[in-house]
């Protein structure tokens, strides 16, 4: 109990103020104790190249980004207004222009120091 297994060689203490059921298997498993609300958060990056200028991407010319967006939320089974777009880069290769989204670096202002929030109320 207020522990999960992501794989059976793996067990993992739940979150600081919550608690889970034995056969526990996500962090999602982990419910918050009386008092405290749970988020928790899932960063997946990726580079994805797309045949659009980086211009036309973040002008939304011809709703290419809202596309791009709803798309990838669509992937995930998330509201789009959960994606963030971290950083667009321009690129060149050949004669070709395409748009290249990647992760943001390592250790960035952007980047939660911890997904799993939970907060007093």
């Amino acid at each position: 109990a207020n522990s999960y297994c992501p794989d059976p060689a793996t067990l993992t203490q739940c979150p600081q103020n919550t608690y889970s059921s034995p056969g526990s298997s996500m962090i999602t498993d982990c419910k918050c104790g009386a008092g405290y609300v749970c988020t928790v958060q899932k960063r997946i990056q990726a580079v994805v190249s797309l045949n659009v200028s980086a211009t036309d991407f973040n002008n939304n010319a011809n709703g290419v980004r809202t596309a791009f967006i709803n798309a990838c939320a669509a992937a995930a089974g998330v509201p789009a207004s959960s994606i963030i777009i971290t950083r667009v880069v321009g690129t060149t290769p050949g004669s070709r222009r395409l748009l290249s989204l990647g992760p943001a670096s390592s250790g960035g202002a952007d980047e939660p120091s911890n997904p799993n929030s939970i907060t007093r109320v």
